[in-house]
């Protein structure tokens, strides 16, 4: 996924792309060990994105030690 977020100030953090609806599709549709690469321009968002994935119940953790 590589796509800019134009929602980077807090008060539009409700239209950000990355949430539990693009998650539940992501998980719906990609098959068995398929991969999501996500960059963000916003390093205050890299974090919390990490963490979505990595909390998210059909989808393992996977990559470099650089989060």
């Amino acid at each position: 996924m590589h796509f800019p977020d134009p929602w980077w100030k807090k008060r539009h953090e409700k239209r950000l792309a990355m949430g539990p609806a693009l998650l539940d599709s992501l998980a719906r549709l990609l098959v068995d060990g398929g991969e999501v690469f996500v960059r963000t321009d916003v390093e205050e968002r890299a974090a919390p994105y990490a963490e979505q994935l990595g909390a998210h119940p059909a989808r393992e953790p996977a990559g470099d030690a650089r989060g």
